[in-house]
């Protein structure tokens, strides 16, 4: 065994750096236009999603006359939700969040499809 060598799965390898980075300057400067862009009616909206959140509890014990209310260090466990949410770059307003106790394809596809018509109500 070899503790100190590894390889990190979760990022790919880089093939075109040059590539990468005219990809991340056009974000960027999208996301710099984006107050000019609201200002004429075009949103730009981020989406980001958190899986796996715990869906937790603090145990508070009953009240008793005289006494501080006692908070316990454990926590009920609901399970784990998952949140994907949208946010409106040039106002930082979130839009649509969606809850739900999976992350596969459709709730993703649910979760723009909601984001498109809402944007379109606006």
């Amino acid at each position: 065994m070899k503790p100190a060598r590894y390889q990190r799965w979760l990022n790919p390898a880089v093939e075109n750096l040059a590539e990468l980075n005219q990809q991340v300057k056009a974000v960027c400067k999208l996301y710099e236009e984006a107050p000019q862009l609201h200002a004429q009616g075009t949103h730009v909206i981020s989406t980001d999603e958190m899986t796996g959140i715990q869906a937790l509890e603090k145990v508070i014990l009953p009240m008793e006359m005289g006494h501080l209310q006692k908070i316990d260090h454990e926590y009920v466990r609901h399970g784990t939700v998952t949140l994907i949410a949208n946010w409106e770059v040039a106002t930082g307003k979130v839009i649509s969040p969606s809850l739900g106790a999976t992350r596969t394809e459709a709730d993703f596809a649910n979760h723009i499809a909601t984001t498109v018509a809402i944007a379109q109500e606006r």
